[in-house]
C-alpha cells in the first residue's frame, strides 16, 4: 500500500491578548446505527486519552458506555469521565477507520480532543515550517506501516 500522506496547517486564534496555535483535524465518527457523521478535533498532545463531551456524543447519536469510569487529570483540574471505544476516520482517508479508547466526559468541550497516543499509532508525524501556502507552519501526518485502521467498504 502507498503511503498515504496528509497535510494540516496550523491555526491562531486570540486568548484574551494572546495568540495560541492549534491544529484542528477533520474527522468523521461512527454513529450507533453506522453512518459517519463530521466533527473537527483538536489534536492535543497533552491529552492522555481522545475526549469527546458526553452532551455531544449524545445529540450525534455517538455510542459509549459508562462501565469504565475514569478519573483525569488536566491542567485545570481533575475531571470524571468515562471510557469506551470511539470509531472515526480522518476525512481525507476514508478507507479506513481507526478505534479510540476514548474517554467520554461530562464535561462540555468546545471541540473534542485527539490524544498524541492515537495519532502515533497509526501515523507518523512531522511539522513543516511556515510557507506561503500555511504562514504559520503544518501538520503533516502520513500512515504508516503498522496503522491499527480497518478498511471500510467503498
Amino acid at each position: 500500500m502507498p503511503k498515504r500522506s496528509f497535510r494540516f496547517p496550523v491555526w491562531q486564534r486570540l486568548v484574551g491578548q494572546d495568540a495560541v496555535y492549534e491544529w484542528l483535524l477533520p474527522l468523521k465518527v461512527r454513529t450507533a446505527d453506522d453512518r459517519f457523521v463530521p466533527k473537527t478535533f483538536l489534536f492535543d498532545p497533552g491529552s492522555g486519552f481522545t475526549t469527546f463531551s458526553i452532551g455531544d456524543a449524545e445529540q450525534l447519536g455517538i455510542p459509549y458506555h459508562r462501565e469504565r469510569p475514569v478519573t483525569i487529570r488536566g491542567t485545570t483540574g481533575t475531571g470524571h469521565g468515562f471510557l469506551a471505544p470511539l470509531r472515526f476516520y480522518l476525512a481525507p482517508l476514508p478507507e479506513y477507520a481507526f478505534e479510540s479508547l476514548c474517554c467520554f466526559s461530562p464535561t462540555p468541550l468546545p471541540r473534542p480532543l485527539l490524544s498524541l497516543k492515537d495519532v502515533l499509532a497509526n501515523f507518523r508525524l512531522r511539522t513543516l515550517l511556515p510557507s506561503r501556502l500555511h504562514p504559520l507552519g503544518s501538520l503533516i501526518l502520513q500512515m504508516h506501516g503498522r496503522h491499527k485502521g480497518q478498511p471500510l467498504p467503498a
